[in-house]
Order: structure tokens, then sequence, then C-alpha cells
């Protein structure tokens, strides 16, 4: 959560100086989720599919390719990737691991998913997890 603070404290600093309100502007954040199906299976589809996200170089260096993306997310493992997302079967995990963003002051979180099936998870999250955090604010 260290990182975020920091982003959001420098996010927070380059509006002021450019003479914007920082509590004004949209704070955005994305992060991973997956809910409603088998947790080992989860972690395989974020390895197979989005494992070179979690890797800093993705966005430092010149990785062209979905290929190079792919070949960089194999240095990642599942304990990175149960360090950085939220894979449960149970709402009230996501509902936590959401609120912490939420009180840091993120003001729009995007869910990305890597369940196999994107419309079970959407069904399925819009109806256990996503009012519980509505009503949050």
């Amino acid at each position: 959560m260290q990182k975020y603070e920091q982003i959001l404290s420098e996010f927070e600093k380059g509006a002021r100086d450019s003479g914007k309100s920082p509590e004004n502007l949209p704070k955005a954040i994305e992060l991973f989720v997956d809910y409603g199906t088998d947790p080992k299976e989860s972690i395989d589809n974020f390895m197979k599919y989005w494992a070179g996200a979690l890797i800093p170089a993705l966005f430092v260096n010149k990785i062209y390719t979905p290929e190079m993306s792919a070949q960089n997310g194999k240095v990642v493992g599942p304990d990175v990737i149960r360090n950085h997302a939220c894979i449960s079967e149970n709402p009230e995990d996501h509902i936590h691991f959401v609120k912490k963003y939420m009180d840091l002051g993120f003001t729009h979180i995007y869910f990305h998913s890597a369940a196999s099936d994107q419309i079970s998870f959407l069904k399925a999250y819009g109806k256990d997890v996503l009012p519980a955090l509505n009503k949050m604010g």
C-alpha cells in the first residue's frame, strides 16, 4: 500500500503545482480480482495471460508485443499474483480488499478479472460485491 500512498502523494503535489485541486480530480486504479471460480484456476489464468503486467519493466522498458510481455511474465509465480490480487470466493474478502484503496482516496476503481467466463464473473461480482462497495461511497 505504501507504493499507492506515494503515487497519490505525487499526484496531489502535481495537481497543486499546476494550480488544480486534487480533491476535485478523479483518482483511478485497476485492481486484479477474481471471484466465484476455483482459486487455482484463477491464478493459472492470470499467469497465462497477465503475469507480464506485474513486472515493472513492462512500463519502463521497450516491451512492444504480447510475446515480450509473456516472456517477462515467466518470472512471476503464484505468490506474486496472490499478493497483488484478490482471488477469493468470499465476497467479504473482495469488499475488504477494495475498501483499502477507497480509503486511500481512489475514486474510480476498475476491476480486472482473468476469469475464463467473464459473463459469470460480472453477474456474480455485480450481485455479491459491487452493491456493498457502492453503499460505502
